[in-house]
């Protein structure tokens, strides 16, 4: 059975929106350093409730490495969908779909959520997923697009309750989110990066 539980209640008064840590529009773009690279929103559709946004992901020639589907609504958003240019891997989808922005700017605050991962290629391969994500740290960072204060570390742990050969992630990753700006320092699976330049609207970093 698919469902979410909210661990620690975040607390009343100004209701907090993770959309703010990850403001995705047509047009924004992002460089990092290490395996994540270039990336710009190519793509958006939708209505006030729920909007659905296409990033795509670009190598070293400037030729589409992979799309993410993205879904923001309720002052979310999550992950739909990872999609590879080529097939060296297969396409992954997850349901519900996976929460990619922070769960709180309160330090200590977690969430756990169950989701289901599917595999297409050949055959598609439906895969339980247990996500935990807590709130680490508020720190100020200075990264080369870049001084942000008070941005939300959050550690996401992702573990398999089903075996397979082929994981899409493994194990704790930490993104650090920027209020207005996005994820501006990631560290997963081997791979660490900053964010060397964006493009938000009409404003540049740095």
């Amino acid at each position: 059975m698919l469902f979410f539980l909210l661990v620690i209640p975040l607390d009343c008064g100004e209701r907090f929106k993770g959309t703010d840590y990850y403001p995705l529009k047509m047009g924004n773009s992002y460089e990092y350093s290490g395996s994540m690279g270039r990336s710009e929103v190519t793509n958006e559709v939708g209505d006030e409730k729920e909007r659905i946004y296409t990033m795509s992901f670009y190598d070293q020639e400037s030729k589409t490495a992979w799309t993410e589907e993205f879904v923001a609504k309720e002052g979310r958003v999550f992950l739909r969908s990872f999609n590879p240019a080529k097939p060296v891997m297969p396409t992954f989808s997850f349901f519900p779909p996976l929460p990619f922005t922070p769960v709180s700017n309160k330090v200590g605050d977690t969430e756990v959520f169950q989701i289901s991962e599917y595999h297409a290629d050949s055959s598609v391969v439906n895969l339980k997923v247990k996500v935990d994500y807590a709130i680490e740290g508020i720190e100020d960072l200075s990264v080369p697009a870049g001084n942000f204060k008070k941005c939300i570390k959050m550690r996401m742990t992702y573990a398999y309750l089903d075996t397979t050969s082929f994981k899409f992630m493994e194990g704790d990753t930490w993104w650090w989110y920027a209020k207005v700006v996005g994820m501006v320092k990631y560290q997963f699976m081997g791979s660490s990066g900053e964010l060397l330049w964006a493009k938000i609207g009409d404003k540049s970093y740095p």
